[in-house]
């Protein structure tokens, strides 16, 4: 984002410049602002990356039709005519603090806004998301905040995309990025009509590349044409047309596809076969083949009568014109055969036949106990027989199955078996026949007991073995048929149980040491049930860098800080760039000022002016350094006004004179003629000469008249009023003097009722309506109407007529002397009104009215128009600011004006020096910056003006890439100035090293830190870097490595290292080192994970299942215990409570229990 301390001129040339604005009325996006330096360039930057264009609308040229555009996008700035914007009625991406409780998204509450020391990040869909690159704008600066809408305040049909988190337990929950769908109800009854993103990520300048994404996603929802194929249109088809003697036609379709951050339908022609024609196809219509069935050929019988089954049957041909005399009319011919006869009981050779039977089911007696045969089936000959038979299956001989009770065989467990036979079934020479064997029913595995099997599953402990080193065998019961084995897991039988002791990873920085991780692995009560694991990691020295440490290496730098940079010289800038890193170099950049000396003198400049009449004055000027000593110093000159004298009697150009009007000569003698000479100049002087040769008309007011009240009170409205006449003496004292008089209307009292003729009245009533009694036989009259002694009468409708017209009432005249009131000659009148005319209702009514007489063109004096030419200086400007404008002799009609010139400061700001850039380029907010100077003449041509200046930032240059000693780093480089990388190989005993990004943007050829490869020798380490330890027969042979040492992989929920753990030469993987419950593996190593599993049972428990039981426990490759497979229960046995026990076999009672025999 452009620094927002930049002015308006400036922004508003670098927009020219880099071509932001495009003036397109077919733009995607209506980029809405109120200050152009508030413009994000970040976000027009995304804009142009992802193909989206944009245009730049000053909302003091709202509104605009919003429909020309695919999305509005607000900023945060506070609009003046934010109910121009109608983000709830288009698409829009709302990234505003603002004006969301007007537009309807939250509550009279608003937006929220977070901040942190350490960069912010979101919660999306599960998934923390670090969204800013630091915390703060600078150490101990602002905090780089979002803006989110709090759940208690926003409108209840947002959708919430991204989430607040913070890294502390603090109560703040709010969506940070949401998302509201056309429908959606808001605040203060709006609804919202169309798609809206609000997105609270607002400093832009500070952005993640996940911010950044999380950006564009608004922006595409927003902004989408579509989401899928079918919110495209419906295709389109064209009208047919013909090829290679068939109908086509053109269809387009429409698909949803991504070009750059939006989804637009995308169109896609193909051509589509509609029709295939039989003969030919001409203007895009098929040519049809027939027009009636006899065009096609005669139908009838092909062939002579034959059978099919008990019908006879006849072949036909039957031709027909299908879509007959249309284009798609075409020939169809169809055999098929028809039954002529269908025969009773048999067809052949193409007649009818009678037989007596075809099957033995036809020669049936409803005689089971027979056999019934048909003889020579099918033909005329045939004839039936029905024969005794004894039986037809086996099933008419007997059922098979057990007999009697099961009993013992050895160990197995017997039942006799009997079967029934029919021989010769279904034949007159059927017989029954049945035999008896001992059937096993079941193989007991220990032994069989009253013809049933008994179960011992172990005699001792080692029975029990499940292979297994982590759990404790045992045999319950050893012996019995009610034995059992217990296989409860263990937590470790040994140290190696429990995971690897030694170091671990790989070497890391601790501030300036070398550290690296130990880890410390024991197993407590080993191989009990009471055995457990304890692991313990820490950080142990390995070196002590002088310098520095980096990713795990010491290095040396060319200065850690400012203070190393330090040159002796006051006007430069010390600077450590890239402090404490291999690439470190120090700056010394010329600055503007260190201290208020270098930008001048402070004190009085110019020469003295005056400021008033009387008054001398000097401009007085301060120079100050801003931000002294820092790059971005400059110096602000101001000049002010201060007093330095008043003079006795004028002043003019700086200097106090004598006088500049007749008054400054008054010697308090009546009797002599005071006159100022060459007033206004140097020369001026007084001259107090006897008043000889002419009559002082007056010396003070009073000389002129007394003031008083001119003629009777009358009223003006409800006020009492009474004409006033003041005297004045203009020039007292001179023989210029004369009087004058001005008549003024006072107030004397406001009644509360009504004024009539100068007096407060109570008046009954003005007009006969006052007096209705709502009757229309009586005549309602006021009587004296509008005097207090007005009142009414209500009498049949005869009576007199007062008056008919106005003069009947009196005439029309002045009633005063003429008298000024402003520059109006006027006088006071009085009229008569009729009121009700001719009617017996009639009155009449009179009114005093100030008349206008005449307007003079200048000024009014004792009720006449007289020509004053000035009665102040003022009134002598002649619009020349570089004369002393005076009015002598002001106010009476020998008054004149004099205008003397005058010198002065400035007149315009070039007068004060040309505005332009001072010092050098600096790099400021990743842009080139310089320090630009401006003039400004205040109070110009006036004898007070004067000469200020004013510096602020500009930039000059917008570095897409880096800015380095006041200079745009471009982007061809390899790298960018300052950046790391990784070079070497960490490959067995290798270790990588960095490449750093010198300032002309290129590679270092050293890698810096690292350990190259060695020869290879037989010490079982991977000495040349390739993966296998001791290869080439360095060893002279007899083992072979399994893996490459100090390499880790990761077994079920565990880890095993690569190394020699035996006594042999060769590397092979250690025993399985298991990771903590709330850990996963990974690549080796056992990293914090959530639980991938839930306990199903608490462990050892038991229940039973089906003719069984089963155990809790863990069986598989997770940290979680589950249920067993079903372990069936022997015979004779049910599961009771988990356990498998003796149930008594069934039997009856040989004899009364307790009576002998």
């Amino acid at each position: 984002m452009v620094k927002k301390g930049a002015t308006l001129l400036l922004v508003l040339a670098v927009t020219v410049l880099f071509g932001v604005v495009l003036a397109s009325a077919t733009a995607d996006v209506a980029y809405i602002y109120r200050k152009a330096y508030k413009i994000d360039d970040n976000i027009l930057k995304v804009f142009n990356e992802s193909n989206i264009t944009y245009e730049l609308i000053d909302e003091r040229n709202l509104p605009v039709n919003f429909a020309n555009y695919k999305l509005i996008f607000v900023g945060d700035e506070n609009f003046r005519y934010e109910n121009r914007i109608l983000v709830n009625q288009f698409p829009s991406v709302v990234a505003n603090y603002y004006h969301t409780n007007f537009w309807g998204f939250t509550d009279a509450e608003g937006v929220s806004q977070l901040g942190a020391d350490n960069p912010l990040d979101v919660k999306k869909g599960g998934q923390i998301i670090q969204v800013y690159t630091q915390g703060r704008e600078y150490p101990g600066g602002p905090s780089v905040v979002y803006y989110y809408l709090d759940t208690e305040d926003k409108a209840p049909g947002f959708q919430t995309v991204a989430v607040t988190q913070t890294a502390v337990n603090v109560n703040l929950d709010g969506d940070v990025i949401s998302y509201a769908n056309p429908g959606t109800p808001l605040f203060g009854g709006k609804t919202q009509q169309a798609k809206l993103c609000f997105f609270g990520i607002i400093e832009s300048d500070y952005w993640t590349p996940a911010a950044k994404e999380l950006f564009k996603q608004c922006v595409g929802f927003v902004g989408a044409e579509c989401t899928i194929d079918t919110d495209c249109q419906a295709p389109q088809f064209s009208p047919g047309f013909c090829s290679n003697g068939d109908l086509y036609r053109n269809v387009t379709r429409y698909t949803c596809q991504a070009t750059g951050a939006l989804k637009k339908c995308i169109p896609n022609q193909t051509i589509e076969f509609v029709e295939n024609c039989p003969l030919d196809c001409q203007n895009s219509q098929c040519i049809g083949e027939c027009e009636r069935d006899s065009d096609c050929g005669a139908s009838g019988p092909i062939d002579g009568l034959f059978c099919i089954g008990k019908n006879i049957t006849q072949t036909f041909e039957l031709f027909t014109c299908a879509n007959a005399s249309t284009s798609q009319s075409h020939c169809v011919a169809e055999i098929s055969n028809k039954t002529n006869k269908t025969c009773e009981d048999a067809c052949v050779n193409g007649t009818c036949q009678d037989i007596r039977c075809f099957t033995n089911s036809d020669c049936s007696d409803s005689n089971v106990s027979t056999l019934d045969t048909c003889h020579s089936p099918g033909t005329v000959q045939s004839f039936c027989t029905n024969e005794p038979i004894a039986c037809s299956n086996n099933q008419d001989c007997g059922i098979d199955g057990f007999k009697g009770a099961p009993f013992c065989t050895g160990k197995n467990v017997t039942k006799l078996f009997e079967s029934f036979t029919c021989h010769n079934p279904g034949t007159a020479s059927s017989s029954c026949t049945s035999s008896q064997e001992q059937r096993t029913t079941q193989q007991c595995s220990d032994i069989c007991i009253n013809g049933a099997c008994g179960s011992i599953r172990c005699s001792k402990d080692f029975d029990c073995n499940d292979l297994n080193s982590s759990t404790l065998d045992q045999c319950i019961n050893p012996g019995t048929l009610s034995s059992e084995c217990r296989n409860t897991p263990m937590n470790c039988a040994s140290n190696s149980d429990c995971g690897f002791t030694g170091f671990l990873g790989q070497e890391s920085c601790s501030g300036t040491n070398i550290v690296k991780t130990f880890q410390n692995a024991t197993c407590s009560n080993s191989g009990t049930l009471q055995s457990f694991c304890t692991v313990t990691q820490q950080q142990k020295v390995l070196e002590h860098c002088d310098k520095i440490c980096v990713n795990g290496q010491c290095l040396n730098t060319a200065c850690a800080s400012n203070l190393d940079c330090g040159d002796s010289n006051p006007l430069t800038y010390d600077q450590c760039v890239n402090p404490g890193t291999v690439i470190s170099e120090c700056r010394n950049t010329p600055i503007n000022c260190a201290s208020n000396i270098d930008c001048g003198s402070t004190g009085y400049v110019g020469n003295e002016y005056c400021s008033s009449d009387r008054n001398v004055s000097k401009n007085f000027q301060t120079a100050d350094c801003v931000n002294p000593g820092q790059l971005h110093s400059y110096c602000d000159v101001s000049i002010e006004q201060q007093f330095l004298n008043r003079c006795d009697f004028a002043c003019y150009n700086g200097a106090c004179i004598r006088c500049d009007t007749n008054i400054d000569c008054n010697d308090s003698n009546p009797n002599t003629v005071d006159l100022c000479q060459n007033p206004g100049t140097i020369s001026s002087y007084c001259t107090n000469e006897p008043a000889t040769g002419g009559n002082i008309t007056c010396r003070k007011n009073s000389d002129c008249g007394t003031n008083s009240s001119v003629g009777s009170r009358f009223c003006a409205a409800k006020d009492i009023s009474q004409l006033f006449q003041t005297w004045n003496c203009n020039n007292p004292n001179t023989v210029q003097s004369f009087c004058s008089t001005n008549l003024i209307t006072q107030i004397i009292q406001t009644c509360p009722e009504f004024c009539l003729d100068g007096s407060c009245v109570n008046i009954k009533c003005f007009k006969n309506s006052d007096c209705s009694d709502g009757k229309n036989s009586t005549a309602d009259i006021c009587h004296a109407p509008g005097t207090p002694q007005s009142f009414c009468t209500n009498e049949p409708t005869t009576g007199n007529i007062t008056c008919s017209k106005d003069v009947d009432c009196g005439v029309d005249t002045s009633i005063s002397p003429l008298f000024c009131s402003d520059t109006k000659i006027s006088q006071l009148i009085k009229t008569w009104d009729c009121k009700n005319p001719g009617t017996v209702q009639s009155f009449c009514s009179s009114n005093v009215l100030i008349d206008l007489i005449q307007t003079c063109p200048e000024f009014c004096s004792d009720g006449e128009c007289v020509d004053i030419e000035c009665f102040t200086n003022k009134d002598c400007d002649d619009d020349n600011s570089q004369t002393v404008d005076i009015c002598a002799n002001p106010g009476t009609p020998e008054s004149f004006c004099t205008n003397n010139p005058i010198e002065i400061t400035c007149f315009e700001d070039s007068d004060c020096g040309l505005d332009g850039f001072v010092g050098n380029p600096f790099c400021f907010a990743n842009n080139v910056t310089k320090l630009f100077q401006q003039f400004e003449c205040n109070i110009p041509g006036t004898p007070q003006s004067y000469c200020s200046t004013s510096v602020s930032e500009i930039t000059t240059e917008q570095c897409t890439n880096l800015c380095a000693n006041g200079q745009c780093v471009p982007e061809q480089g390899e790298c960018t100035p300052g950046q790391i990388r990784q070079c070497g190989t960490n490959v067995g005993e290798c270790r990588a090293g960095i490449n750093v990004c010198f300032t002309d943007s290129t590679w270092s050829t050293d890698c810096f830190g690292e350990t190259s490869s060695s020869t290879e020798v037989c010490d079982n380490l991977d000495n040349d870097c390739d993966g296998q330890a001791d290869e080439g027969g360095v060893c002279g042979g007899g083992c072979t490595n399994e893996c490459s040492s100090g390499n880790k992989r990761c077994n079920g929920n565990g880890f095993q290292l690569c190394g020699n753990f035996d006594s042999d030469t060769c590397s092979e993987w250690s025993t399985l080192t298991s990771c903590l419950t709330t850990e996963i593996c990974t690549e080796g190593t056992c990293v914090p994970g959530q639980p991938s599993c839930t306990n199903d049972c608490t462990l050892g428990s038991r229940e039973c299942s089906g003719d069984g039981y089963r155990l809790c426990g863990n069986f598989d490759a997770d940290s979680c215990s589950e249920w067993s497979l079903s372990t069936s229960c022997s015979a004779g046995q049910v599961c009771q409570s988990g356990q498998c026990v003796t149930q008594p076999p069934a039997c009856t009672n040989d004899c009364t229990l307790g009576l002998p025999e």
